[in-house]
């Protein structure tokens, strides 16, 4: 079959992606396996929080003024004691106080917490100052005060952080529906590339996308299955692509072999196993030569060999199917406009390019400049067509690349 030639742009490109990235099935997770993962449904309190009214330091509860004795003082008898995670309830006489530690249960008509250092004990009472009783702090956390019953703590499309965890246990959610994650499958194709135990040799070379993608992949909350090199061959291309089409996965990914080149197979091979070609090339560089397609119900991204495209291309096009998949609410890199920290020159190209850059910040605003060779990207500067330079202090639109989901 004749590979198809499909060009769009990148903006028409992510709008084919999302419109194709279909959601993840939900399945019931225990609480303490939830982290990382994207809330399916919105999600309410069970009960109240606190679930009492309880005491927030160690000292005595009192329920009325007690008895004067002048000079501005109090006295109450003390009865009984109130131990943290105690439920006996009861109420106080007229006049007397009970022992209470933080966290015990306030007694029916308790209405303020004296706390210990602030009491003169003598003779099995207390004596305290009368404007201890007029000041607007009772030490009283009272029930629900914190989080009402049935009110909404969590919206769908969340990712589940370490705080999440404590909020959706304090409401009494200890399980929780989300989305599964997506299972994306990945290959690299190439006879130069070294296989798994190959040794090193002259014109042989590691495959780095295969840790790359590895990363990236688990970086945004899918699950990685690496299926090694392929040789750059119709047959040995073909039973990758036959077998990950009867595989159970939701997204393929492979690197390589999409130039014009005589090696540059993959197209024709995903043509020729029933692929539909979504597009093929892109006026983006780098990246002209990308393919997105369908493989039955499963998404196919055909991505250029150089690791630097890849890295590029996965945050601007697989990222979002990721996060659509799984419900996230925001899907796209952030994008912010901040000044360049030093000069930029290009070669002049007629597409969009898309620079690695560094962005950090410096005396409290955002700053930018292009990566070095040896670091690794933090965004990508969206570099208009035509132009070859961009002085220091100029605006540039940025694309960043951190992942919303919580590093595990």
């Amino acid at each position: 079959m004749i590979p198809q030639q499909l060009s769009i742009d990148l903006a028409d490109a992510i709008r084919l992606i999302v419109s194709n990235s279909p959601l993840c099935a939900t399945e019931r997770v225990d609480l303490q396996a939830v982290m990382g993962r994207v809330l399916a449904d919105a999600q309410f309190a069970r009960h109240h929080q606190p679930e009492f009214d309880q005491s927030t330091r160690d000292g005595f509860v009192l329920a009325d003024s007690g008895v004067g004795l002048g000079e501005g003082s109090r006295r109450y008898r003390v009865e009984g004691e109130v131990a943290a995670g105690s439920d006996v309830q009861f109420s106080l006489a007229p006049t007397t106080a009970s022992r209470i530690m933080t966290g015990g249960l306030i007694p029916d008509n308790g209405s303020r917490v004296i706390p210990f250092e602030n009491c003169l004990e003598q003779d099995g009472h207390i004596i305290i100052e009368e404007e201890l009783l007029t000041l607007p702090q009772t030490y009283i956390r009272r029930r629900g005060c914190v989080l009402e019953s049935g009110r909404q703590i969590m919206e769908p499309g969340e990712i589940i952080g370490p705080g999440h965890l404590a909020l959706l246990a304090s409401a009494g959610n200890f399980t929780v529906d989300v989305r599964k994650r997506p299972r994306v499958a990945y290959f690299c194709t190439g006879s130069e590339l070294l296989r798994d135990g190959e040794a090193a040799r002259p014109g042989k070379k590691v495959s780095t996308n295969r840790y790359l993608l590895h990363g990236l992949i688990s970086s945004f909350g899918a699950v990685s299955d690496d299926r090694g090199v392929v040789q750059d061959s119709i047959s040995d291309l073909t039973s990758i692509v036959e077998t990950l089409q009867s595989d159970n996965i939701d997204i393929i990914i492979s690197t390589g072999g999409m130039g014009p080149g005589k090696y540059d197979l993959l197209q024709q091979v995903f043509q020729d196993a029933g692929g539909k070609v979504l597009y093929s090339s892109l006026t983006v560089r780098p990246g002209k030569a990308t393919l997105f397609g369908l493989l039955g119900a499963k998404l196919f991204f055909g991505l250029p060999g150089p690791p630097p495209a890849v890295r590029v291309l996965f945050n601007e096009l697989i990222r979002p199917a990721l996060l659509i998949m799984q419900g996230v609410n925001d899907v796209l890199p952030p994008s912010m406009s901040v000044k360049l920290l030093e000069d930029v020159h290009f070669r002049k190209e007629a597409v969009l390019g898309l620079k690695g850059g560094i962005v950090v910040n410096s005396t409290g605003f955002d700053v930018v400049r292009p990566a070095r060779d040896v670091e690794v990207p933090n965004c990508y500067l969206l570099l208009e067509p035509e132009r070859t330079h961009y002085q220091k202090g100029e605006m540039v639109t940025i694309h960043r690349t951190e992942s919303p989901f919580p590093v595990c």
